[in-house]
């Protein structure tokens, strides 16, 4: 009689926030999972975070803590910069020195949005906002490591799960406002947070990880066509009752303290061989079917 596997310990940090809980809720049966939220451990205090990967002793860290608000991360710059920078190059130094695996979250806003096809992992970042600098910065520290036990995963334009996002903040304005301008003239690509769950879980299969990896869902649009998008489909499942007049606007006429990219589409190519990548489209329905 063979003895049955143990199963691999997994420590999410930042369990509480929309990626942690997506990962919580499709964890996979052979998954042990210790789940830290940030009252929990502050990723900050790199004696504490030492000392708690050494009691853990986890195989696999996935880091979802991080500084995700974009514009307030032009006011509150050096705590953006401690979490999303500072903070991920300790968690490297230390993961590797324990002999554990890390997957660590990050962003399309590395890029400055000048290409006009989606972003390659080895296209070279140049980020125009202090989030996509500070997000950079974290990335550096991982990539210094040059380990296969290190990998970075970037993402874009999430929602689902926790916390506010573009789908939820759309349908609460098609239910209160009489007409609705959303901008035209940024593209990237949709990704429903469940979705890049699953991309994360499958990655512990993977022998060796690739320094970079992409993910999102397939397809690209602007905010105005996902915007049109979701008015669709919540009308067909009524869970919006009227349609309201959506206005394309382009970025000069919304008020932002932010640059953001005008293109951010993430190329899977890679990634799509360990996880299944569907249509924005569709893990938009499957999203707002999960709220029916």
């Amino acid at each position: 009689m063979t003895e049955a596997k143990k199963p691999i310990t997994v420590l999410i940090l930042g369990a509480k926030g929309q990626v942690g809980q997506a990962l919580l809720a499709s964890k996979p049966a052979d998954i042990n999972v210790i789940a830290l939220s940030r009252k929990a451990l502050d990723i900050t205090n790199v004696p504490k975070l030492g000392q708690c990967l050494q009691a853990l002793t986890p195989q696999i860290i996935i880091n979802a803590a991080g500084f995700t608000q974009v514009e307030l991360a032009e006011q509150e710059r050096e705590l953006a910069t401690s979490i999303n920078g500072a903070a991920v190059s300790e968690l490297a130094r230390l993961a590797k020195q324990q002999g554990a695996r890390l997957i660590h979250l990050s962003s399309d806003y590395v890029f400055d949005g000048n290409k006009h096809s989606p972003y390659l992992c080895t296209d070279s970042p140049n980020p125009i906002n202090h989030y996509g600098q500070t997000k950079r910065q974290g990335e550096r520290g991982i990539l210094a490591h040059n380990d296969t036990k290190l990998t970075i995963v970037r993402t874009s334009w999430l929602y689902g799960g926790q916390g506010r996002h573009f789908v939820d903040s759309m349908l609460n304005l098609m239910r209160t406002k009489e007409t609705l301008s959303v901008v035209a003239d940024q593209y990237g690509s949709p990704t429903y947070v469940l979705g890049l769950a699953n991309f994360i879980w499958s990655l512990r299969h993977v022998k060796s990880f690739s320094p970079i990896y992409h993910w999102s869902d397939s397809g690209v649009c602007s905010w105005f066509e996902f915007a049109v998008e979701i008015q669709r489909q919540a009308l067909l499942l009524g869970i919006v009752k009227q349609p309201i007049p959506i206005i394309p606007i382009s970025s000069e006429c919304y008020s932002s303290i932010v640059n953001r990219p005008a293109y951010s589409a993430l190329a899977c190519d890679d990634s799509i061989e360990i996880c299944l990548v569907k249509p924005w489209q569709t893990q938009l329905t499957q999203y707002l079917l999960n709220k029916t």
